[in-house]
């Protein structure tokens, strides 16, 4: 199945969809392709934060220390300026669960495949009988 990507490059899936996470009336684009875990995990190496985000994003052992470093893998994509810095700030005990809950949105809808020929369902839209 043949997706497009950017530079003929797999690892860049210029056709995930992005999740849309609302924080004191900012917007964030949430994703999660190959390459931006692999430049989550560089650009945290270079300021000492070790981390093999494979390992991180094991959606059964994400907690206080983990979710900061998910979660700025899941925004590297859509905004490649943010510092770890500036999203550690954004994880407090308010906003924990609803950027828990849409990191897993976002890792859940990176892992889809979508043929072309098929149409997306809406399973809201169906009846049930």
């Amino acid at each position: 199945m043949s997706k497009k990507k950017v530079a003929g490059n797999p690892a860049l899936d210029a056709t995930l969809p992005y999740v849309v996470l609302e924080l004191d009336g900012e917007s964030y684009r949430l994703a999660f392709d190959y390459a931006a875990l692999s430049v989550a995990e560089r650009k945290l190496a270079d300021i000492g934060v070790q981390v093999n985000m494979l390992d991180a994003l094991d959606l059964r052992s994400i907690g206080a220390e983990r979710l900061p470093i998910v979660l700025y893998a899941s925004l590297v994509k859509a905004q490649p300026d943010m510092t770890f810095e500036d999203v550690k700030h954004l994880v407090t005990m308010r906003t924990y669960a609803l950027i828990f809950e849409k990191v897993v949105e976002a890792f859940v809808a990176s892992m889809k495949e979508t043929p072309k020929d098929q149409k997306a369902v809406n399973p809201q839209s169906e009846s049930v009988e």
